[in-house]
């Protein structure tokens, strides 16, 4: 029994959300070990941690903290919450569903996440209950007098002792969505550079940003060919085939390409770690001033570009061993510069950074979510109270009892039954 109580615990509940908070925020902001990745050494992965955290790198790396969501820094709380939650629907479900259909409630059960307020006083013996009766129900309670005529039960937002449940209905579908996802779910991040068209397996079709139109994506599915044009807006969710995919980031590149006296483009090699060679080079601009580098093996020729003003760059070419530029000229974009009977063209555009996120899970996470919070503001607007009167006969005396029982506070039970129990005058009499 001790057991039970203690897995149905709410604050078992509130430890194992802020374990699994703090696991997931861990595992989405600290690099993590894929599956399908080449596994990670010590220190290559204690070099993209945190300035602050990198002492403690090797001790981190070594508890499983690189691949947290494979290990039981995750999965523990995830399973402990389902267990809490399964039973705390279990035995909090059936006698809350009595306490809404019954017109007298039970005195015998107190809901373990309420509080009772306990008042006695002694009375006349000739009790009227409607004097009771009509204060309750100006305050919205709905009264019941049991066939004895010695007991008075009142209840106000009786539906109101099934929102707990709700709650943990919520919390049960947050671990059985997270093992889905653990399984089913699908991340693509990629970037997508001007009239580039790239096919997208999670997507399953082709996505090209346009030139002319640099804040429209164009996306074209395998099945239908029907195209579809989605907007540059950043962190604006869509939804392509099922997938969600937004734009997070929109950054200004320089797009070069060298043309041979034939019409043909060069293959160009950037200076940059993270771009491959290509006839059509896409380089990131940082700052305004800042040169970007490219070569062409064949000709053994190296590019410095370097912006000098709006829609002007100032472009240097230097030949292999040699350490004076031959060519020192500024142009404007768009403007072809003649170099050893090639055509060099310039042009500034933006390249798209695209998440692509594919969860067949994420109506149960939404749903999760809905009953979590609306739970919580129901039980903030709407919160149950039950009120029990007894009156009761000892030796000489006759007493009335009062009990309330709320979520909240016992003071404001208290308050109540001070407030009640004032329709009935207390026999001082009878007590001296």
């Amino acid at each position: 029994m001790l057991l039970w109580r203690g897995l149905r615990s709410p604050k078992l509940t509130i430890g194992a959300l802020v374990v699994l908070s703090v696991t997931v925020v861990w595992g989405f902001f600290i690099p993590q070990q894929l599956d399908h990745a080449p596994h990670l050494n010590t220190v290559l992965w204690r070099s993209n941690l945190p300035q602050l955290l990198q002492p403690w790198g090797d001790f981190l790396f070594s508890i499983g903290l690189a691949h947290i969501f494979q290990t039981l820094w995750f999965w523990f709380p995830v399973g402990t919450l389902f267990i809490n939650s399964l039973i705390a629907l279990a035995d909090y479900t059936p006698k809350a569903w009595q306490r809404w259909q019954s017109s007298s409630p039970s005195i015998e059960w107190q809901h373990p996440l309420a509080t009772r307020s306990i008042k006695t006083m002694p009375i006349r013996k000739n009790i009227n209950w409607d004097t009771l009766k009509k204060p309750l129900n100006e305050q919205g309670f709905i009264t019941h007098q049991n066939d004895k005529e010695d007991r008075l039960s009142a209840t106000k937002y009786g539906w109101a002792w099934l929102i707990v449940s709700v709650i943990y209905m919520g919390l049960i579908m947050l671990p059985v969505a997270l093992l889905g996802s653990y399984y089913y779910l699908e991340i693509d991040q990629f970037v997508l550079s001007p009239a580039d068209k790239q096919q997208n397996a999670l997507l399953a079709g082709q996505l090209e940003l346009q030139m002319d139109e640099q804040d429209t994506i164009v996306y074209t599915p395998n099945q239908t060919k029907v195209e579809k044009s989605l907007s540059g807006s950043l962190y604006q969710p869509q939804f392509l085939s099922r997938v969600l995919v937004m734009v997070t980031s929109f950054d200004p590149v320089l797009t070069v390409h060298v043309s041979n006296s034939s019409d043909k483009l060069v293959r160009l090699l950037p200076f940059q770690e993270n771009l491959d060679p290509s006839e059509r080079l896409h380089l990131p601009l940082g700052d305004n001033h800042q040169s970007l580098y490219f070569r062409i093996v064949s000709e053994g020729l190296t590019f410095q570009i370097t912006p000098s003003g709006e829609g002007e760059y100032n472009i240097q070419v230097l030949r292999e061993q040699e350490i004076t530029p031959f060519v020192n000229e500024t142009i404007y974009e768009k403007t072809p510069l003649s170099v050893d009977q090639l055509s060099v063209h310039i042009a500034t555009n933006h390249q798209a950074e695209i998440l692509a996120y594919y969860d067949p899970f994420t109506i149960l996470y939404l749903l999760s979510a809905t009953l979590i919070f609306s739970g919580g503001i129901g039980l903030l607007l709407r919160s149950p109270v039950l009120l029990w009167f007894v009156a009761e006969q000892q030796d000489s005396y006759q007493w009335l009892h009062g009990a309330t029982e709320r979520f909240g506070k016992t003071k404001n039970g208290q308050h109540l039954l001070h407030e009640l129990l004032h329709f009935f005058p207390p026999n001082h009499d009878e007590l001296t």
